[in-house]
């Protein structure tokens, strides 16, 4: 396959993840809406961990607000910090600075923790060490197809030969 070629099925393969993690986010906003907060944490946080900012400000709200969980003021602040990183700064508005100074030492490091695991450095680093992995890995077997998340490489399909092939 030529580079324009794997251009255009990442391209597509894109688009489709975004419609995907759309419909998700919906579903998602629909439990929350019906008071399924649980469900809803939990679809949240599937989306928050790719880097949907609109998940994780959500996921913020939810910990303020102590929605489906005990309110946790570390976390929600961690959500929105990792929220305005990931291009959701109108969303979160001011309320960070004045959030952020009532944290205790031990919060400020929760808060840093989910910043650090799901910030937008974190996730960009992530995905970089990932598909790093996955050139190598096609180096290797270039009849593999990959698809690289936020933090895994997941091989999608491989050539028979190679699934079947006897043991070295």
């Amino acid at each position: 396959m030529s580079l324009q070629g794997l251009r255009a099925v990442l391209i597509a393969g894109a688009l489709l993840a975004a419609a995907a993690a759309r419909a998700d986010f919906q579903a998602a906003l629909r439990d929350y809406n019906a008071g399924h907060y649980d469900t809803a944490h939990s679809e949240f946080l599937a989306l928050a961990e790719l880097g949907d900012c609109s998940s994780q400000f959500n996921l913020a709200a939810m910990a303020l607000k102590g929605q489906g969980m005990p309110q946790d003021n570390a976390s929600g602040v961690g959500w929105l910090e990792a929220a305005a990183g990931n291009g959701c700064q109108q969303l979160v508005g001011n309320k960070l600075a004045a959030l952020s100074a009532k944290l205790d030492a031990q919060q400020a490091r929760t808060a840093a923790q989910i910043v650090g695991r799901y910030g937008r450095d974190a996730l960009r680093a992530a995905f970089d060490q990932a598909n790093s992995v996955a050139k190598t890995i096609r180096r290797a077997a270039p009849r593999l197809t990959l698809g690289v998340t936020s933090q895994r490489v997941v091989i999608l399909s491989a050539a028979k030969d190679l699934i079947h092939a006897p043991a070295p």
